[in-house]
């Protein structure tokens, strides 16, 4: 779903701490320098960090910080093939993750930590889903009156 790789190795999650220097450079980082980053034409690991990291800050892993959370850089460590990784497994977890914090912290909470577009897509295709369930059915209901 979203175009994201759904099956190979888990995305990469650890403790900051043991982090290269070229990763750490990441962090506490804005999203308007990551932009910058992308669009200054360098080419490599550091534009792919850059892709990466706003990939999720903005679109699939939002919170409500100005730039990525420290638990993304782990998963920039090795950008040599990105699609190896399960980003769909990766946007799932940390979707249930926000929604399972909000449960919890509700009211001091202004939003939901996770990716609320794939909650969209996933309705729209249960809608369209169920449209297409009704024509069926009531194609099926107008055989059984002629039939009869």
């Amino acid at each position: 779903m979203l175009g994201i790789p759904s099956s190979g190795r888990p995305v990469p999650t650890s403790d900051k701490k043991m982090l290269p220097r070229d990763v750490l450079e990441f962090n506490n980082i804005s999203i308007p320098s990551l932009e910058r980053h992308i669009t200054a034409g360098r080419l490599g690991d550091h534009f792919r960090r850059s892709f990466i990291l706003y990939a999720l800050t903005v679109l699939l892993c939002p919170t409500s910080r100005y730039g990525p959370t420290s638990k993304h850089l782990a998963s920039v460590v090795d950008v040599s093939n990105p699609r190896d990784y399960n980003w769909a497994q990766y946007v799932l977890d940390w979707l249930c993750e926000g929604i399972q914090s909000f449960q919890v912290h509700g009211e001091k909470k202004n939003s939901i930590g996770g990716c609320v577009y794939f909650l969209m897509v996933r309705y729209a295709l249960i809608i369209i889903w169920i449209k297409n369930l009704m024509i069926i059915r009531h194609r099926l209901m107008l055989l059984l009156i002629v039939c009869y």
